[in-house]
């Protein structure tokens, strides 16, 4: 499935254009959804997921009406996805529970009113890892899944051992019940699920 995420790029535009990064950042995703949009309108067959909001809401609204009603079509036709939705990726960026449900807000509001959607799927794709919050915060925004790249090797062993790569995270909080749970799955292989999809020949 075509996807998009930050790209190592960030830390080389940071370095050489201290001052323009963020206009260079804007620029490359407003080529990046220019380009999608284009692609998905020629074919119904083909999908792309994008994980936030920040860059798309500001080239979106910037695009003319004709535009925007053809991204909506694209959305309501499952052609274009937004997973978590955040207004940034919260794993990257929110570093306190507070800072997690602003982002969660911001992002969803957007697509609510936008699109009248609501992500339903989540990934965490950072070296940071998840807190025992994020179920429970992902879960009471609408998210019914979240995949996860990064857990300590020695659990990833465990679980690839004992086929335990897909569960149930439920959080600390007892009194929440099934309604606070989140379908987890790990990722076997950096983006790539499941084994047989991994590329053995690495440079």
């Amino acid at each position: 499935m075509p996807h998009s995420y930050n790209l190592d790029f960030v830390n080389f535009v940071d370095t050489y254009f201290p001052d323009q990064q963020a206009s260079l950042m804007q620029d490359h995703f407003d080529r990046l959804f220019t380009a999608v949009v284009n692609s998905l309108s020629k074919d119904p067959n083909r999908k792309f997921t994008h994980y936030e909001t920040r860059y798309f809401s500001d080239w979106y609204g910037r695009i003319d009406s004709q535009r925007q009603r053809l991204i909506k079509s694209l959305v309501q036709r499952g052609q274009l996805e937004f997973i978590t939705g955040g207004w940034d990726m919260s794993d990257e960026s929110c570093p306190t529970y507070q800072d997690i449900m602003v982002n969660l807000h911001l992002g969803h509001q957007f697509l609510s009113q936008t699109f009248d959607y609501t992500p339903r799927t989540a990934w965490s794709l950072e070296t940071t890892g998840n807190s025992a919050a994020v179920p429970r915060l992902m879960s009471e925004s609408g998210i019914e899944s979240l995949f996860i790249l990064n857990v300590q090797p020695d659990e990833r062993k465990e679980r690839l051992k004992y086929a335990e790569m897909e569960f149930l995270w439920r959080p600390h909080y007892g009194h929440l019940g099934q309604r606070a749970e989140l379908l987890g799955h790990l990722f076997y292989d950096f983006f790539t699920s499941p084994l047989d999809l991994l590329v053995l020949d690495r440079p």
